[in-house]
């Protein structure tokens, strides 16, 4: 996914080694976007996966382009990282949107939030937005209920909280978890 590739243009140290790629892999490289349209090659990918199902396609595409187009606007930075891959011959995708931000709770603590664990809540179930305007915040919550639709689901981490939601509940994890940022990651059965 060229990990070691992005660790250097981030300055980063790291011991990862070069691997083998392989030919007609479907990945959506880890990479960098910045911008309003920055998740749009990801939305697309999850499109064409699930355009068999065009109302759940054209939803997925929406509420994942907001996801990263509100990026900036909450993390406090000015890009994100995406990453995809098809598994299982194609029949399942992996997807995920991340940012090294301040986390969820920065933004959620103005309108309730009482912590890492709430925010997830917040968002994943309720659909809350940080502005507290109705009809915003509906990005993170269609695409949770999008993919756990379709016999996936979706797991989120922001600072020393996580939770795992399937179609018949979530896990909740607390603690010391090793991201800075916020990280929403799904998988789901192509159509």
């Amino acid at each position: 996914m060229h990990l070691g590739r992005v660790l250097d243009e981030l300055g980063c140290y790291h011991n990862l080694k070069a691997v083998r790629e392989t030919a007609g892999l479907e990945l959506l490289e880890l990479r960098r976007f910045e911008g309003e349209d920055g998740a749009a090659d990801l939305a697309a990918l999850v499109y064409n996966k699930t355009e068999g199902d065009r109302v759940v396609a054209d939803a997925l595409y929406r509420s994942l382009g907001e996801i990263g187009g509100n990026v900036s606007q909450h993390s406090g930075r000015p890009h994100g990282y995406m990453a995809a891959i098809m598994t299982y011959g194609g029949r399942r995708i992996e997807f995920a949107v991340a940012d090294a931000g301040s986390g969820l709770t920065a933004n959620l603590a103005r309108v309730g939030s009482t912590g890492d664990a709430h925010s997830l809540e917040m968002v994943l179930d309720h659909g809350v937005s940080s502005t507290g305007e109705l009809g915003r915040g509906n990005g993170i919550r269609d695409t949770r209920r999008l993919v756990t639709g379709l016999n996936g689901q979706v797991s989120m981490i922001t600072r020393g909280a996580g939770r795992i939601v399937q179609r018949n509940g979530a896990i909740v994890l607390s603690g010391q978890l090793p991201f800075p940022g916020t990280l929403l990651q799904g998988s789901l059965d192509c159509r």
